[in-house]
């Protein structure tokens, strides 16, 4: 469980700074709102998939735990 919990750190902490790095390139007009925007759509639904796949680790390794112990 503590190496989702770190996994999970990291990716919220990856996330954090893409966002700010985001923010800068917009004000500094590397790009456009609306596209920083579907950038931020896009690293959403990355950091979701990464929660959902460290959610089925930690589930299939309690089950595998609780196996052993039958």
């Amino acid at each position: 469980k503590r190496k989702a919990f770190n996994l999970e750190n990291e990716i919220n902490n990856l996330r954090t700074q893409l966002k700010l790095k985001n923010i800068i390139d917009i004000d500094n007009k590397e790009y456009g709102y609306d596209l920083g925007v579907f950038y931020m759509d896009v690293i959403g639904d990355c950091e979701k998939l990464g929660d959902y796949i460290i959610n089925v680790v930690e589930v299939s390794s309690e089950q595998k735990e609780k196996h052993k112990h039958i």
